[in-house]
């Protein structure tokens, strides 16, 4: 159950401070935008994600299809198999543009990711240790096809983030990317199932090619939001599992762990 606060007294300093670390949360998830967009995800795993052993074991990266589990797993799939993702598309490119060099350097060639945070919310503990925000992503995603053009899709998706401070600075603790629509460029929405057909999802193909540490529907699009997850934030005095965007805090985690 969430602790609420319902009355906390803050010294006119203790809430400067306070409003700080709010805008210092805003600019690390502004900062994680960029690196996404530069495909600097082992640098981001490095830079905003936590680091030290308590939290490295607990951290999660998750989706509509499940979590990975501790920084060894997220960094296996979102930087080891990304790389060789991006090398397949690099070898294709260069065979069929003996012009581009095939070396590390050119990973992502003919590739673009673009995935702007906005209508930030963020709630910050009352003892000042841990805080919580949703943002909402209308970005895309751009991959050069043999044979063709790139292959161009709007994606929008709800995030929700749980963060700790560590050495005086906040950190990406636990991170969900809740997918709600994802269409190529030009598509008639009117077109797309109402109910997706398994296995046609490209977003859920490639998160569950990483092999991820759970494997259970955390959020449903079909419903939109009332599915309740990723649950609306509220005010809290102390971080608690119950109320985590870990795998520890979704509402079904007792039903998965029951099979």
């Amino acid at each position: 159950m969430t602790t609420k606060i319902k009355k906390t007294y803050y010294t006119e300093d203790e809430r400067i401070l306070r409003v700080w670390d709010i805008e210092d949360i805003k600019d690390l998830m502004g900062r994680r935008g960029f690196y996404v967009a530069s495909d600097m995800r082992r640098e981001e795993l490095n830079d905003l994600w936590v680091n030290s052993p308590k939290y490295r074991k607990t951290a999660s990266l998750g989706s509509n299809w499940g979590y990975y589990v501790g920084m060894d797993n997220i960094s296996n799939y979102y930087v080891v198999k990304h790389i060789a993702d991006r090398q397949k598309v690099l070898d294709a490119y260069c065979a069929a543009h003996p012009g581009v060099e095939n070396r590390r350097e050119n990973l992502g060639y003919g590739c673009m990711s673009f995935h702007p945070v906005g209508t930030p919310l963020v709630v910050l503990s009352g003892d000042g240790y841990t805080a919580k925000g949703n943002w909402y992503v209308a970005g895309q995603d751009s991959t050069w096809q043999p044979g063709g053009p790139a292959e161009c899709r709007w994606i929008n998706d709800r995030l929700a983030v749980d963060f700790v401070k560590e050495n005086g600075q906040w950190k990406i603790w636990h991170l969900v990317i809740s997918n709600d629509l994802q269409i190529v460029a030009g598509e008639d929405l009117n077109n797309k199932p109402t109910i997706p057909v398994p296995g046609t999802d490209p977003i859920e193909n490639e998160f569950l090619a990483g092999n991820p540490t759970i494997k259970m529907q955390t959020h449903n699009p079909v419903m939109n939001w009332s599915d309740g997850y990723p649950f609306f934030l509220t005010p809290y005095f102390h971080f608690e599992d119950e109320i985590s965007y870990g795998p520890e805090g979704h509402p079904n985690i007792d039903k998965y762990q029951e099979k």
